[in-house]
Parts: C-alpha cells; structure tokens; sequence
C-alpha cells in the first residue's frame, strides 16, 4: 500500500474584503497540482520537510498545519492511502519558492481541474476563514 501526503495550502489576504476573489488564493505547482509526496519510511514529518524545502522558503514549523481528511482509494491498481493536511497563512510576499498562489477565478480562467475531494476539503476548511 502506498500513502502520500497532500497539502492544501492557502493565503488570506486580510486587506481585501472577504468575498473578494483576491481573498482566499490556493497555492499549486508548476504542473497546477496540489503539492503533495509520498510517504517513505522515513515519516511524515520528512515528507512534510520534503514539500516545504521544495515549494517554500518558510519552516514547516511557523505556520499552523493541521490533518483536514484521508481516503483510500485505487490509484492504478495500487491501494493509496491519501493523508490531506491544511495550511492557511496570512498574504505574506514572495514565500514560495516554485509555483504560485492562484485566485478561484485564475484556476477556472486557466481550466485547472482539482480532485473533487480536495475541493470538499477546502471548501469545509475555508468555510472557518470567512466566518
């Protein structure tokens, strides 16, 4: 069985009103994906250091991250399990180091699909952030 990490990662940006689309902005690769690694044996914690080191100039240790969801599900005949984790920041500039932080409106200019299921677990987790 395999099982790989996922994080939703997202800055609010305070100075904008709260519907604006400026307001909530996702982070993805330069594939457009959520980032996300496999777990080895070496842990989830040298995973997360993984994906920090290599999309972020920030320690994993300064932002609040918290497990949001998991599923099992058959990914090309291999049982994976997915562990989804939730990251929201402040707006702060220039914190990533490849990719980029992307507006709902940007994603759907740019036909950007993501997994139904991550999208119900940013929807249920960002529902807090504009409360």
């Amino acid at each position: 069985m395999l099982t790989k990490l996922t994080i939703i990662f997202a800055k609010i940006e305070k100075k904008r009103q709260i519907f604006s689309d400026e307001y909530f902005m996702l982070f993805l690769n330069k594939e457009n994906k959520l980032p996300s690694e496999t777990v080895t044996q070496s842990g989830i914690s040298a995973c997360m250091d993984k994906i920090f080191g290599k999309y972020f100039k920030i320690d994993k240790h300064w932002p609040n991250i918290k497990l949001s969801d998991a599923r099992v599900y058959l990914d090309s005949g291999k049982l994976t399990t997915e562990l989804v984790y939730t990251c929201f920041i402040p707006s702060v500039w220039s914190i990533e180091k490849t990719g980029g932080f992307y507006t709902r409106k940007t994603i759907n200019d740019l036909s950007i699909k993501i997994d139904p299921f991550l999208l119900d677990v940013i929807s249920k987790q960002s529902a807090s952030v504009y409360r």
